[in-house]
């Protein structure tokens, strides 16, 4: 299967190897353009996923905040 999150139309991860936890995708972190997001100072704690990491995302002149909760996992990226 293939996994690819798109916003307006423009594709900002794409992969082959991906996980699917309670209903959430999960990308290597190398499957997504990192060109199109911008880290904020804002984290949250999970006992469970550990520390997220939020970030703002452009994509042609829409801003989106916060998109993502960007969670570190075995080489994984959530995209909640």
């Amino acid at each position: 299967m293939h996994a690819v999150a798109k916003v307006n139309g423009t594709t900002i991860a794409e992969t082959d190897k991906y996980e699917v936890v309670e209903g959430n995708i999960y990308f290597p972190a190398d499957s997504i353009n990192n060109s199109y997001y911008r880290k904020t100072d804002h984290t949250t704690f999970c006992p469970w996923k550990g520390t997220a990491s939020y970030y703002t995302l452009n994509v042609d002149g829409t801003t989106i905040f916060p998109i993502h909760a960007l969670v570190p996992h075995r080489d994984t990226t959530s995209m909640d």
